[in-house]
């Protein structure tokens, strides 16, 4: 019988690290279009919520969303528009399902995702940890 030859070019193109993962995660999401490098920060912990978010059963995710745009809600208090609160819910909808689809076996929980280089290059140290496989109650 003979052995099938594995496609090494697949292979190397697989992200290895977590940082890797999140970080080509997030960077779909806005990330390359930003300067700023607050605002590319605040791009990032938005990705990694929704991450996180990701992890849990439906209806938990569901409610995640809405108290994480409540909490941002009142954080923003009279600056907060309505209008941006509706695009940070569709996002993180969207990435969400982009988490997903495209790394459906990764069950990491992201604990911290930071860019460094002034975020100026494409660089982040991160930690993640094994999320359990049991049901979370919310």
């Amino acid at each position: 019988m003979k052995r099938k030859k594995r496609n090494k070019t697949n292979l190397q193109s697989t992200p290895t690290k977590m940082s890797e993962v999140i970080l080509n995660f997030a960077w779909s999401y806005a990330i390359q279009d930003v300067t700023d490098p607050h605002q590319r920060q605040h791009f990032m912990n938005v990705a990694c919520f929704a991450w996180n978010f990701s992890l849990l059963p439906e209806e938990g995710c569901r409610r995640a969303i809405a108290n994480y745009v409540d909490n941002m809600r009142t954080a923003g208090g009279a600056e907060a528009d309505e209008a941006d609160m509706q695009a940070l819910t569709n996002d993180l909808y969207t990435l969400v399902e982009h988490k997903k689809k495209h790394y459906p076996t990764i069950r990491k929980l992201v604990v911290s995702a930071e860019l460094y280089n002034e975020c100026t290059t494409k660089e982040i140290m991160s930690d993640a940890a094994q999320y359990p496989q049991i049901m979370m109650q919310w």
